[in-house]
């Protein structure tokens, strides 16, 4: 890694760090992403207290929701 300060008097006004090679993939997720489906305009909430329960619903406004 290698690192470049760029100082103005007493003060570090830029670093810029160039980092190492890309690490290998990760391992593949659990495919719990967003919920298919959902019209342009639609939001995305919670359904329940439980971790990923979410759907689409209508604003009824475009801002305003329930």
């Amino acid at each position: 890694m290698t690192t470049v300060n760029v100082t103005q008097g007493d003060a570090t006004v830029v670093t810029v760090t160039t980092a190492g090679p890309q690490g290998p993939a990760g391992p593949a997720g659990d495919a719990t992403g967003l919920p298919a489906g959902g019209d342009p305009g639609n939001i995305l909430i919670k359904t329940t207290n439980a971790n990923y329960a979410a759907d689409w619903a209508a604003t009824l406004d475009g801002g305003t929701f329930y």
